[in-house]
């Protein structure tokens, strides 16, 4: 063989190698920054709703729980605490 066709086949593996790593990297950065949003999402939903519960209202600490049971993560929250967690 001559040594432009070693050259050619070795220029396209090392082009194929790239541009699948940079495709990989493309999808994986897209994928995690989605998941970021969706947890972003949540974490300001339960906020606004325990702004909503705690300061607007004068319900005490059980009243609040009350209002909770209706939560999709309800079985998760620790009322013991002196915070209130809803989406771990």
């Amino acid at each position: 063989m001559n040594k432009w066709k070693i050259g050619f086949w070795i220029c396209l593996v090392l082009l194929i190698g790239v541009t699948i790593t940079g495709l990989y990297s493309v999808i994986d950065q897209g994928v995690t920054l989605t998941y970021l949003r969706e947890s972003c999402n949540d974490t300001e939903s339960d906020m606004f709703t325990l702004v909503l519960l705690i300061n607007d209202t004068d319900l005490t600490k059980e009243q609040i729980k009350e209002k909770l049971k209706t939560h999709h993560l309800f079985e998760y929250m620790d009322f013991n605490k002196t915070k209130y967690i809803l989406n771990d």
